[in-house]
């Protein structure tokens, strides 16, 4: 019987992080490139430019990213079909980084967003379904969006598939409890159901909170669950931990979950 250290849990971080636009999510992952890690970007929200701020010179060369992004004027979807591409082989005219799943725990995926990722599979969905990219999806698009959206998600978390870290984040979306009539902060994704559950698919899930502290905002992940959001990490950290720290958070992740006392 494998001793619970060689568990995959204590070797790759999963981890999803939400929260609402201008929040922090593109830039969080600089500390991760600072601290050592080999961080490839697959950006379709376009949002790249503050992550310059805070990378080291050390941590602008450990960091790739391809920008996904579809052709509204020619009317071409074809950002979708290119991420998938890269994940079977990430190479550029200007860099070959091998098929991902072969990279290492030393290497962090990012999907930024997961939210404007679902929205380039829906355009993709409804051009290969012979309809207009930004028309309006039938119930059977829907089907066949929220499928490539789950099999996506499914593939990039599985641990017989993909040996590096994942790092996705994505916005928010209220979503109204039918039976208390309360309303509920999911990761946005295509279609409601798998909002309610593409959390279970990761070991983490965190939101970025802001507060103002001296009259400045510091933003922050929080760690535990609110009457807002589920959350739920795996690793020993503080309620609440600065956004400039998610190294720390992967650094805990990696030693695994803490025993309790009996």
């Amino acid at each position: 019987m494998p001793s619970f250290s060689d568990h995959p849990s204590n070797q790759r971080v999963k981890i999803l992080i939400t929260g609402d636009s201008g929040a922090g999510k593109s830039g969080c992952v600089a500390s991760l490139a600072n601290a050592g890690y080999n961080v490839r970007i697959l950006d379709y929200d376009g949002g790249l430019d503050i992550l310059g701020r805070y990378l080291t010179p050390e941590g602008i060369a450990r960091t790739h990213y391809v920008t996904l992004q579809d052709d509204f004027k020619a009317g071409k979807a074809t950002a979708w079909t290119r991420g998938l591409e890269l994940l079977k082989h990430w190479k550029t005219p200007t860099e070959d980084l091998g098929p991902v799943s072969e990279w290492t725990d030393m290497d962090v995926l990012v999907i930024d967003s997961l939210t404007f990722a679902g929205e380039a599979a829906g355009r993709a969905v409804m051009q290969r379904n012979g309809n207009k990219m930004n028309g309006k999806p039938s119930q059977a698009d829907w089907y066949d969006i929220q499928r490539e959206a789950q099999q996506f998600i499914t593939w990039l978390t599985s641990d017989d598939l993909v040996n590096c870290n994942l790092v996705v984040t994505a916005h928010l979306r209220g979503i109204v409890d039918k039976a208390t009539e309360e309303v509920k902060d999911y990761p946005m994704t295509p279609g409601v159901s798998l909002s309610r559950n593409v959390g279970r698919f990761f070991n983490s899930l965190v939101r970025i909170d802001t507060r103002m502290v001296g009259g400045k905002p510091k933003k922050y992940f929080r760690t535990i669950p609110d009457d807002k959001l589920d959350i739920k990490i795996v690793a020993d950290v503080p309620p609440e931990v600065d956004i400039s720290k998610l190294d720390e958070i992967f650094a805990a992740a990696k030693r695994g979950p803490v025993a309790v006392a009996a």
